[in-house]
């Protein structure tokens, strides 16, 4: 009885411990370029595991996932249209990024 009393408590910390540290997909900043605007654009710091963050879509910019993840950019807002991908410490293309996801 002793034991299973043990083993219940240790579980339930751990869900408690679980649901206190939020879930980061990648640590870093990933951030884009608008190419008429050389002091930067929209930029997401440590993003979280399956949260859509949109980003300040309507221009052609240069993305920088300077995280160690990699993003899944896509051209609208909501995570909406064909994901490219852009790997950790990479620079994607020219291209209209309207929003970026990252898994865990």
């Amino acid at each position: 009885m002793r034991v299973r009393s043990i083993v219940v408590a240790a579980a339930l910390g751990a869900a408690l411990l679980g649901l206190a540290v939020p879930a980061h997909a990648a640590t870093g900043v990933f951030w884009t370029q608008p190419i008429e605007d050389t002091s930067g654009g929209p930029a997401v710091e440590n993003p979280k595991a399956g949260t859509c963050y949109d980003l300040a879509p309507g221009s052609f910019s240069v993305a920088h996932n300077d995280t160690d993840a990699t993003a899944h950019t896509f051209p609208a807002a909501g995570c909406k249209g064909a994901a490219t991908d852009i790997p950790a410490g990479d620079v994607g293309g020219l291209g209209i990024y309207g929003s970026v996801r990252f898994d865990s």
